[in-house]
């Protein structure tokens, strides 16, 4: 996530929760006398998101004047003149990429702008950030830099209270993708009892070992339009322990809740024999677990955490 690409037929992102991440640079001019400023747009997402929270200059978070420079000695020449600018475009519905950059001074050219690209190049629905470099052999000793961000991704429809907002609860973001219309497109095919019901057990507070509490299920990531709805599905679930499917023409989500059990079965109840298998496979057993995670406490660079050995297994 933490790199930008070039790609003329780029995948579009979704982002739910909280993530940092870089993009698709979408647009890209050198202007000046001596090509001096460097022109770069970068689109984070395919749809309006709720705000950027920060930037980063390779992995150094930044701060933005009024004006949108970037400010710190780091990102100055020797005079002092700033020689970072960022803009940012929430990809809201009377955005206008254009109007806003062209207005800028030493903004770009629009280099072979085509009839109507004033009025047709808004973004409207499309989140991405601007950026123009002043060139300075100091501030941009190893090239140019790698741009990320830190956002608040999609706002989304909470049943509960017929409400669109930002929100990083697992059941809505889940409820999200079905209704969009690049998810499944079934907005009158949900449940809305069920999904508040989960959208409630994704809101449940839990104590945490080390002190403090969390929401029991939050979904913080980026969907990938390239793959197919079912993997989306499936990876969606995890972030809220749950089980989707398809019930008298609607779709229910059960989030992964302790219920109490409703009814005691006996053996009379049983249609046939009970077959048990008394060991598992030498492949399906384990006795230690590693793996990485995005450490949000530590910018969202990936980190292993602490390996758990069973010496007993072992």
């Amino acid at each position: 996530l933490l790199v930008n690409t070039r790609d003329a037929t780029g995948v579009q992102d979704v982002v739910y929760g909280e993530i940092r991440k870089g993009g698709v640079i979408t647009y890209m001019e050198a202007t000046g006398t001596n090509n001096e400023y460097l022109h770069m747009i970068v689109t984070v997402a395919g749809h309006e998101i709720n705000s950027f929270e920060q930037f980063f200059i390779n992995d150094d978070a930044v701060t933005l004047d009024s004006d949108g420079f970037v400010t710190g000695s780091d990102y100055a020449d020797a005079d002092g003149n700033k020689k970072i600018l960022i803009k940012e475009f929430t990809g809201a519905s009377n955005q206008n990429v254009y109007t806003t950059l062209a207005a800028l001074t030493d903004g770009p050219n629009w280099a072979n702008k085509q009839t109507g690209d004033d009025t047709n190049f808004r973004g409207q629905g499309i989140a991405c950030f601007y950026v123009r470099m002043a060139y300075d052999q100091n501030v941009f000793a190893q090239g140019v830099p790698l741009f990320t961000t830190r956002i608040k991704g999609k706002k989304v429809f909470d049943p509960r209270s017929s409400a669109t907002a930002f929100s990083s609860n697992a059941a809505l973001c889940v409820r999200d993708y079905l209704i969009s219309k690049y998810g499944l497109d079934s907005s009158g095919d949900i449940n809305e009892t069920a999904f508040s019901t989960a959208a409630n057990v994704c809101d449940e507070t839990v104590s945490l070992s080390a002190g403090g509490t969390e929401k029991r299920y939050e979904s913080h990531g980026v969907i990938r339009l390239d793959r197919s709805p079912g993997d989306i599905l499936g990876d969606l679930m995890t972030s809220c322990q749950g089980s989707l499917f398809w019930g008298q023409g609607k779709w229910h989500l059960k989030a992964g809740d302790y219920n109490a059990s409703v009814e005691t079965f006996t053996m009379d109840d049983f249609r046939g024999p009970i077959t048990l298998d008394t060991k598992h496979s030498r492949r399906n057993n384990f006795n230690v677990v590693r793996g990485t995670f995005n450490d949000a406490s530590h910018d969202y660079i990936s980190a292993d955490y602490p390996e758990i050995r069973s010496t007993t297994f072992i």
